[in-house]
């Protein structure tokens, strides 16, 4: 499973929604759903403890344009905070885990945008990045599957 999420309307915040759409338009491997949101919500938890494998796809502030990045990520604690629109992809394993018993080896994907003001399509230093970022995404996940 591969969740992007962001919001497309502030530029390279929609990354996720990208690497989604790469994999709509250029994968057809029925082992791999992939999904777009505007954000992750305590309700996905459900359907990624289904999951083998689930890979977030976000953008990241900071580093330099382009850069891309893939770790693993582990369940942390849940706290308060984890029921407001911050949910991060830790919480949200935790949330699964509390609720269903059990969660996914999980990953999270990021590359550094340049342009986070309001307005549709990446910068062309992200945009570039967008195909070479989903291949590795697609060896992740088909590496991760066969060892499943």
């Amino acid at each position: 499973m591969i969740i992007g999420y962001g919001n497309p309307l502030r530029r390279d915040d929609g990354i996720g929604w990208s690497i989604v759409e790469w994999f709509d338009n250029n994968l057809h491997d029925a082992r791999i759903e992939a999904n777009a949101y505007h954000q992750l919500t305590p309700d996905m938890a459900q359907e990624i403890s289904l999951a083998k494998i689930v890979i977030f796809v976000d953008a990241e502030e900071g580093g330099e344009p382009g850069a891309s990045s893939i770790r693993k990520i582990k369940a942390e604690p849940i706290t308060s905070s984890a029921f407001t629109h911050h949910i991060t992809p830790s919480v949200l394993l935790s949330i699964s885990q509390s609720l269903y018993g059990k969660h996914p080896k999980a990953y999270l994907a990021a590359l550094c945008g340049e342009d986070f003001g309001f307005g549709e399509g990446l910068s062309h230093k992200v945009e570039v990045e967008i195909p070479m970022l989903a291949m590795r995404i697609k060896e992740l996940a088909l590496q991760e599957l066969l060892v499943i």
